[in-house]
């Protein structure tokens, strides 16, 4: 297993950006794929309607509902679920399918589109390339020259400025209160929790400092910050999951496994071999066992949420939602 503790900061902050604070989001498949809950509010379009009728008028939505909560009851949706007030659910799809169907329903309603950045480093580094990718334009503020000139060389579109970024009068002279986002990526926790804190003061609806100390959890969402990267969790995070997969999975082709809703529904990513019972066959003509969900099938790098003519070939990996737990192989999903 490979890790990049910043990289993986950068896509934490990304989906950050994308999403409302409210929304959990985890991702699978080398975070092509992303899980969302949200939890369904009084006024929301959802209420009263059936799966299948969902799918039919959001057809060009690629995102697929996975689970419910109802209460403290926890299950796999099937096409006459009908989605009530105060259920949580869970779908998945691609950051962008996603995004496009939470736009049409109302939970996202403004799209993030000027980001400063505090802190010239490698997650910087990382962030910048995803950011201008998603059409984001991106304010750099950092002290050393000689990263500034690698930033502008390497980023000609994002605009680099050498400066202090924890001096307040630079901040605001450099249109801090016209901008949407505001990230703090110092090497000094302080400084990036103050100067966040002065952002949010002077209306920036999104502040993100990085902290190192994990001590400081606690206290940070005490003073109203919420949205708080911490590289070392992130990485911890990853190698607990990946670890976890491989206890609970030994002698077996699962990749991933995450539990979810207290541990009452299991996530794997399962590499498909050539062993597989169901190559090249409809998921409509396979007989799964109840409480199995198809979401998710990979190939050659490719992801896309899974329907009824959707196939399965050798070397391809395929996400299963489970309410059954143990599933160790991916012949395990068959009646």
């Amino acid at each position: 297993m490979h890790i990049n503790p910043e990289m993986a900061a950068a896509r934490e902050i990304s989906r950050a950006l994308r999403f409302p604070s409210d929304l959990r989001l985890r991702s699978f498949a080398k975070s092509r794929v992303e899980l969302v809950d949200i939890k369904i509010k009084e006024g929301n379009p959802l209420i009263g309607k059936p799966m299948f009728t969902l799918y039919y008028k959001r057809k060009r939505l690629n995102v697929l509902f996975c689970v419910v909560q109802r209460g403290d009851d926890v299950f796999i949706p099937i096409g006459q679920t009908v989605i009530l007030e105060g259920d949580r659910v869970s779908l998945t799809g691609s950051p962008k399918d996603i995004r496009k169907f939470l736009s049409s329903i109302g939970i996202i309603t403004q799209k993030v589109k000027d980001v400063m950045i505090v802190g010239g480093g490698r997650i910087a580094f990382y962030l910048t390339l995803s950011l201008l990718d998603m059409g984001m334009h991106i304010k750099i503020i950092e002290k050393n020259r000689e990263k500034c000139l690698q930033l502008s060389e390497k980023f000609p579109d994002a605009c680099i400025i050498e400066g202090d970024g924890t001096d307040h009068e630079l901040l605001l002279s450099e249109s801090l209160e016209e901008q949407d986002a505001f990230i703090a990526l110092t090497d000094n926790d302080e400084e990036n929790i103050i100067i966040s804190m002065f952002a949010g003061s002077h209306g920036v609806k999104t502040t993100i400092p990085k902290v190192n100390r994990i001590s400081l959890g606690y206290l940070l969402e005490k003073l109203g910050l919420n949205n708080i990267i911490t590289p070392k969790n992130i990485t911890a995070d990853q190698i607990v999951q990946y670890v976890r997969a491989r206890q609970n999975s030994l002698g077996s082709n699962v990749e991933s496994l995450m539990r979810i809703y207290e541990g009452k529904i299991e996530i794997l990513e399962f590499r498909v071999k050539g062993n597989c019972k169901f190559l090249q066959t409809a998921l409509k003509d396979i007989r799964f066992k109840h409480g199995i969900l198809i979401a998710c099938i990979t190939h050659k790098g490719m992801p896309k949420v899974a329907n009824g003519d959707s196939v399965v070939n050798s070397g391809d990996t395929v996400i299963v939602i489970s309410s059954i737990a143990g599933l160790g192989d991916i012949n395990d999903v068959l009646a």
